[in-house]
């Protein structure tokens, strides 16, 4: 060929316009990031790196492979190490999922660097987040259930039910949850068959006690 040599191809990060004769020099960005390094589409250029301690990968003796999956994407290792670039918006929270292979998933581990190679996230074989995430309770059968809660925190308090009324006769400052049971006139033991039964009570507090099987309620 003849002319003046250099990367004649307009979409390569290298490109000559004064070249009118390709020499094989053309150089490209590699997906997801454009010429200068930064995130083609926008967001936060990360590193994720998945890691075998034996060294064998992640995929077992049987077939089944362990994986990680970020924004609908999995991957997984098949050496030692290895190494994947991620374009992600760290404003939001994003779930990092892990499922294990059937047998050596406890070989398996991971984490995700910023540009500057400071740890972000990182976990053994087993899943996190990533991101702006806000933790709290996501058991909705627990009384702090938390509905904006992105992942679980540990944080939840089982339903305690009782009478959360102070001026009723039943009132329980532990109950957290209240059931409808609360009874209200004078406080007291209104069973006649409790060793302390209270005829002036008309609002049973919990309080009655018995006598012991074999004795009554004088010992």
């Amino acid at each position: 060929t003849y002319g003046v040599p250099g990367c004649v191809d307009a979409l390569a990060c290298n490109f000559d316009s004064a070249a009118t004769a390709d020499d094989g020099s053309c150089t490209y960005a590699a997906a997801p990031l454009d010429c200068a390094g930064n995130c083609a589409n926008g967001g936060d250029a990360l590193t994720l790196n998945l890691i075998d301690s034996y060294g064998d990968g992640w995929t077992d003796f049987d077939g089944s492979v362990s994986t990680l999956t970020i924004d609908g994407t999995s991957y997984t290792n098949t050496g030692s190490s290895e190494s994947f670039v991620l374009c992600m918006d760290l404003t939001v929270c994003t779930d990092i999922t892990f499922s294990a292979s059937n047998y050596y998933s406890n070989e398996c581990s991971w984490n995700v660097t910023d540009a500057s190679g400071a740890i972000i996230a990182s976990g053994a074989n087993n899943s996190d987040v990533l991101g702006t995430c806000v933790g709290g309770c996501t058991d909705a059968t627990a009384f702090n259930y938390d509905a904006t809660a992105d992942y679980d925190d540990a944080s939840c308090v089982a339903v305690v039910n009782g009478c959360m009324d102070p001026t009723a006769a039943n009132y329980d400052a532990a109950v957290n949850t209240d059931d409808g049971s609360c009874t209200y006139g004078v406080p007291g033991c209104v069973d006649a068959l409790a060793c302390n039964f209270d005829t002036a009570a008309t609002a049973d507090d919990g309080s009655c006690t018995y006598a012991v099987a074999g004795y009554d309620c004088a010992g």
